[in-house]
């Protein structure tokens, strides 16, 4: 019995997925396709040509922040048993 509403909530599931969730998926992907199928040069003829300057400075951005050390990360098992048995000891 267990089997027969599996098979029959699949069926429901994929019923709603063909009516309702395919076509939203497919409208959506088209307006999304034909926004990108624009071609450079409308672009290009939309955006006025900026006069180059050449004594314009350069600016330079600033170097990415280093990242986060890992804390989660245990070296040693004794390391792995002291963090356990702190959060053991602390209750909830």
């Amino acid at each position: 019995m267990p089997v027969v509403i599996v098979v029959i909530a699949l069926a429901i599931s994929a019923i709603i997925f063909f009516v309702f969730t395919r076509p939203a998926l497919e409208k959506s992907t088209g307006d999304k396709a034909a926004k990108s199928a624009e071609t450079p040069q409308s672009i290009t003829e939309k955006t006025p040509a900026k006069p180059a300057s050449p004594a314009a400075p350069s600016v330079v951005p600033p170097p990415p922040p280093p990242p986060p050390k890992t804390v989660f990360g245990f070296g040693r098992p004794l390391d792995v048993g002291k963090v356990m048995g702190r959060s053991r000891s602390a209750g909830d």
